[in-house]
């Protein structure tokens, strides 16, 4: 639980204790004259209960979250204003009524703990069809005799956190799945093996109910050549998915076959396989479209946007490796030929990579956009500038793109922060390096990417995070791309608190650390490539 839920709960809970002092105590004073005094009591212990009502009364109308108090009977008995704005009703029309019928509306009560101890405090997530998310905090308020009197129970929304919490998940899945699927692809010997393994893949490191990978026939129907999971029943000739996805080359996303008419068709074969939302990639190329990429998902609303990039570019792998293999078949240069058309695969990778990085850089830290892309460039630069070969550097641009990938375990508030950070909020910042490496430890890449971001805030004199490594510790790769994180950073400012310096004043700060926080020979580079090679980033 949050220490500022406590709180809220910490308050409501005092307020309760005035409420019921009050109400056993007070008694309605008479009319008279004369100046009004805001607290018209002669008794100083029932005053100070009349203060106390007014001040708890005022601290529960302010709360951020919504919070309101029910009786034995689930009928709302108080309701704070931010509670009145989400149920969209004025105050006496929620009054008296059962709080699952104003809000939030459900069939039932949310689960409480009614007649249990005081100290009971219950907690749940409600999820509601909106596609709201809401923590649910409630606990009973009972006299000295240990009877119930009524709970008070606050909601806090967390959409916002859950949908980022989920684009995380995805984000470490769709990456592992494209780099798991490049590889075996460049690796497969056959057509039918290259088809299998993104099948396989999508479905194993993915995470998708079922995949499938099939083409239309002459005579209108469609054949199965790879599939992974559950099998589809009989061939693909649903209205709207055929159509469009084989005919017309567009994407097609089904995301609630459960509830949608258009694809009523398809609804026997997501019970069975126990999908509920599919996703449908034509595959096309210049000589037209040879087939299609399905995808089903066990969870409706699954396809979010920087997924579906990720899967468009992957579909369009399978058709570089298609024709590839064709190549190989009709030519007897096929091999060479096949060779530079699946050149392009590692670069597809990236481009997968840098789709999800990108998006869920916004979605962490709206102040840093480009940041991600601009550090990979830099990373990138660098490398090949101290002599790394261009198969070794590409790792830097990846690891450039997700080495801040662990900042989505941060509170969004500590990046809008505008007044200066405190030493524990520093701490939670820190984090990220460790965060981002469990994140990636276990994808495959051919390169050290998850150690890279590990280290990409250590420093040579030790003074770096998380581990305080020294010098020849520290990964090369990671000291490049460190220099070109702390280049950035200074140069285009990340948080509202953190000034844009500009290039110029952030080539001198990193030269005035080299030798000592920054490896030389990485500083030398990264000065070289723009006084003299007129390197610019954006």
């Amino acid at each position: 639980m949050s220490t500022h839920i406590f709180l809220v709960l910490a308050a409501l809970a005092a307020l309760s204790a005035a409420l019921f002092y009050y109400s056993r105590l007070l008694r309605k004073p008479e009319k008279t004259g004369g100046p009004v005094d805001p607290f018209p009591e002669p008794n100083p212990e029932r005053r100070k209960l009349i203060q106390a009502r007014h001040e708890w009364l005022d601290a529960f109308d302010i709360l951020g979250a919504s919070a309101f108090a029910y009786d034995q009977s689930y009928r709302i008995v108080k309701a704070n204003r931010s509670y009145v704005e989400r149920a969209g009703l004025p105050l006496d029309a929620i009054l008296g009524k059962p709080y699952f019928d104003i809000f939030p509306k459900l069939d039932h009560p949310i689960i409480d703990r009614l007649g249990n101890p005081p100290e009971g405090i219950a907690e749940s997530e409600i999820r509601l069809s909106s596609g709201e998310v809401y923590s649910s905090l409630n606990f009973p308020v009972h006299d000295e005799n240990r009877q119930f009197l009524y709970s008070i129970h606050v909601l806090r929304e967390t959409t916002a956190q859950r949908r980022l919490e989920h684009s995380v998940k995805k984000t470490r899945m769709m990456i592992r799945m494209a780099s798991g699927c490049m590889r075996e692809m460049g690796l497969a010997t056959s057509e039918q093996e290259m088809l299998q393994a993104a099948c396989r893949n999508a479905v194993e490191a993915g995470g998708y109910r079922i995949a499938w990978v099939g083409r239309e026939e002459r005579d209108g129907s469609t054949k199965t050549l790879a599939s992974h999971g559950c099998a589809l029943s009989g061939e693909i000739r649903a209205p709207g998915i055929s159509p469009q996805a084989l005919h017309t080359g567009k994407t097609v996303i089904a995301q609630d076959l459960l509830q949608d008419p258009e694809f009523e068709s398809w609804r026997k074969d997501a019970t069975r396989c126990g999908y509920a939302s599919m996703a449908v990639f034509p595959l096309s190329s210049n000589t037209g479209i040879s087939g299609a990429f399905f995808l089903g998902a066990r969870e409706p609303f699954a396809f979010i946007e920087e997924e579906v990039s990720v899967l468009e570019m992957l579909a369009s792998s399978l058709v570089l490796g298609i024709a590839s293999f064709r190549i190989r078949d009709d030519t007897d240069t096929g091999q060479s030929q096949r060779i530079r058309y699946l050149e392009p695969l590692n670069e597809h990778l990236e481009d997968a990579i840098e789709a999800v990085a990108s998006a869920l850089e916004f979605r962490i830290n709206p102040y840093a956009s480009g940041h991600l892309k601009r550090v990979a460039a830099l990373a990138l630069a660098i490398g090949l500038e101290t002599g790394q070969p261009e198969a070794r550097a590409r790792g830097l641009h990846l690891a450039g793109l997700l080495h801040d990938i662990g900042e989505a375990s941060i509170p969004e508030a500590l990046f809008l922060k505008k007044a200066p950070l405190t030493e524990a909020e520093l701490s939670e910042i820190r984090r990220h390096p460790e965060a981002g490496y469990e994140i990636l430890k276990k994808i495959d890449f051919p390169w050290p990417v998850a150690e890279m971001v590990l280290q990409h805030h250590e420093r040579l004199d030790g003074s770096g995070y998380p581990k305080g490594l020294r010098k020849d510790e520290i990964l090369k790769e990671a000291q490049i791309l460190a220099v070109a994180d702390t280049i950035e950073a200074l140069a285009f400012g990340q948080r509202p608190n953190h000034p844009r310096l500009g290039i110029p004043a952030a080539l001198l700060e990193v030269e005035k650390q080299k030798g000592k926080l920054y490896d030389e020979a990485v500083v030398d580079a990264a000065l070289k490539l723009f006084r003299e090679k007129g390197l610019m980033i954006y």
